[in-house]
């Protein structure tokens, strides 16, 4: 009788984790369908893909900003700068070669830019959707199978 009640309640143990599992991989698939139904909406249509370039601009011109500086920096330890004239002709030098290194790389539409960067961001979360899926398959193929 005891081995008996072991064996059930290493059951309902076996069962309550394996229904949490399932609960939090349905739980985390549902925001991600909703998320990738906005970056769709985002990629339909031109305002809304124009609304999030302007809602990320801020982000964008501090990455860009930060990246100037850190090649100032870089370059400011190669070429001893004395005083702000210096350091400013120092800033709009690395802000040209920036400007056309930029240019030769983007040669499509800033739009263009935008709408794969929404792409990949969308691809991220299809991949991680099915990762999901595969894991509830997996789970509902595959547990308590008596094949093992």
């Amino acid at each position: 009788m005891e081995h008996e009640l072991e064996w059930l309640l290493l059951g309902k143990a076996a069962t309550q984790t394996y229904g949490l599992v399932l609960d939090t991989l349905i739980h985390q698939t549902v925001p991600i369908s909703d998320e990738l139904w906005y970056w769709n909406d985002v990629l339909s249509s031109y305002r809304l893909t124009g609304l999030y370039s302007l809602q990320t601009s801020p982000l964008r011109l501090y990455n860009w900003s930060r990246s100037v500086l850190h090649e100032v920096q870089q370059r400011r330890g190669a070429v001893m700068v004395e005083g702000w004239g210096q350091f400013y002709d120092l800033v709009k030098t690395v802000v040209r070669d920036r400007n056309v290194a930029d240019m030769q790389k983007r040669v499509s539409t800033p739009l263009a830019l935008i709408k794969k960067e929404v792409r990949e961001k969308r691809s991220h979360l299809e991949q991680a959707k099915m990762q999901n899926a595969s894991g509830i398959g997996y789970l509902l193929s595959n547990a308590f199978n008596d094949e093992t």
